[in-house]
């Protein structure tokens, strides 16, 4: 996400999370497939 909105806080760009995937859990399962993680 900080990638796709930089300067934005990671607090913010978790309400635009819509914005590049279709759901939270979208983002959640390629965390998983790629080995990544979300960092709060």
């Amino acid at each position: 996400m900080t990638r796709a909105f930089p300067g934005v806080s990671w607090e913010q760009s978790q309400n635009l999370i819509t914005e590049v995937f279709d759901s939270p859990d979208t983002l959640e399962r390629l965390c998983q497939v790629s080995g990544s993680k979300l960092e709060f």
